[in-house]
């Protein structure tokens, strides 16, 4: 999502106030925010955290999630359609790039 709005690391840490490092280890997932980190981020996107997860849940680009009903267990592997999460795919890892994204 960062960089479809064409920010820059440096650009987007300033925005929300973090180091840019502190951003690199959260999108490269070395870094477990916290939930308030995660408003922060949020914010600076421009959405509620609830919009922020729901994207990260659903695996889906910005402008997709509207359009894309919610699987009715909430937990869609989107890779293959499973309700199994894919291997070595853990929520930070899914969150670090969504938002890097």
């Amino acid at each position: 999502m960062r960089l479809q709005q064409g920010w820059t690391q440096v650009v987007f840490s300033e925005r929300c106030g973090f180091y840019q490092t502190y951003l690199s280890r959260i999108e490269n997932g070395q870094a477990n925010p916290t939930l308030s980190a995660m408003e922060v981020i949020a914010s600076g996107l421009g959405l509620t955290i609830f919009e922020l997860f729901e994207r990260v849940r659903l695996g889906l680009e910005p402008a997709a999630v509207a359009a894309e009903p919610a699987s009715p267990a909430g937990q869609t592997n989107v890779a293959d359609g499973s309700t199994e999460p894919s291997p070595g795919c853990t929520p930070a890892s899914n969150l670090a790039a969504t938002v890097c994204e």
